[in-house]
Order: C-alpha cells, then structure tokens, then sequence
C-alpha cells in the first residue's frame, strides 16, 4: 500500500479497464478482485463503468476492500460545472457504489478545470469521493491548478509514469 498525502492508502497494483468493454469488462474485473487485485480503475471515457461495476459485485468481494477510481471526461468538462456534477453523480449511480475512493480529471481542459476541480471538492467534502487528482497534467497546469485549489491532489497519473518530478515538488 501507499499513502496518499491525504492519509488514505492506495493498492501499489491495480487492474485497469481502458480496452474493456461490455461482458468482457464484467469478467475480467471480477476475475482480477477474486485474484487479489484491490485497486480498480476506470473512466467516463471508457465507456464501461456499468460493466465494472457489476464485476465489482460478481467477485464477492466487499466494496470497503475495493479501491475505486474513475475519471472525469473532457467532453463533459467541456458542457459545464451542471454537467460534470451529473456526470459525478452518474458514475456513482452506473459503478453502483455509494463513494469513489480517487476521481481524477482525465485531462486538462484549460476553461474547466477550475470549475471541475471545485465540484469534486465538494463531492469529498459531501463524502462521495474519497481523494481528488489529476491524469496528464503538464508541470503548468498543475502549478495552475495548485494556486486555488482547497484539496491538494493526491495523483498525478500519467499513462506508464507512477512518479514525476512536478509530483514530487509539490508533493503530492
């Protein structure tokens, strides 16, 4: 396990679902939590968090032993703070979970993350989401993101890069 800055930990492996896609999601993720994977990641992007969700359920496994993690989509930024709140609460509602442990911003939209970032605030704040961070970040944007932000970002994940150096500098 890995502790996040915010006190909660994080698996060190976790299943991804990017290429998963209906029946195939739905096995292969209850195939990974019965094996003993306990991390769980997936995005609105993906189109496949309903599929996840049942894996979730078929492995028998209790959902406080799942650490779950899903993704805001940009398309969805782009709408509005409206949306994006639907879109929080259609995760919720398509991952049948009552919390997401880790949202991220799947990748910055300049305009939107404020406004995004503020949302998912208020969904941990309202205990709906564990921990808040951001996918594919550049330095800038997440020097940006840092000057109004209330909750530090727990991640900055990029695809096949665990650490970077902006992470470490503004430690998270």
């Amino acid at each position: 396990m890995i502790r996040l800055n915010n006190g909660i930990e994080i698996p060190q492996m976790g299943a991804g679902t990017w290429t998963l896609r209906d029946e195939n999601a739905t096995n292969n993720v209850c195939m990974a939590l019965q094996a003993g994977f306990r991390h769980i990641d997936t995005a609105q992007m993906y189109e496949n968090e309903i599929e996840v969700g049942k894996g979730m359920i078929n492995s028998g496994v209790a959902r406080e032993e799942i650490f779950l993690t899903t993704k805001v989509a940009p398309p969805i930024m782009r709408e509005g703070e409206e949306a994006v709140r639907k879109s929080i609460d259609e995760s919720l509602m398509k991952l049948n979970t009552p919390y997401i442990d880790l949202m991220l911003i799947h990748w910055p939209v300049k305009e939107c993350v404020r406004f995004t970032w503020r949302v998912m605030e208020s969904y941990v704040k309202e205990g709906k989401i564990g921990s808040i961070g951001v996918s594919n970040f550049n330095p800038n944007h997440l020097v940006d993101l840092l000057s109004y932000a209330e909750i530090r970002p727990v991640i900055k994940s990029d695809r096949g890069t665990p650490l970077s150096v902006a992470s470490g500098e503004h430690r998270i």
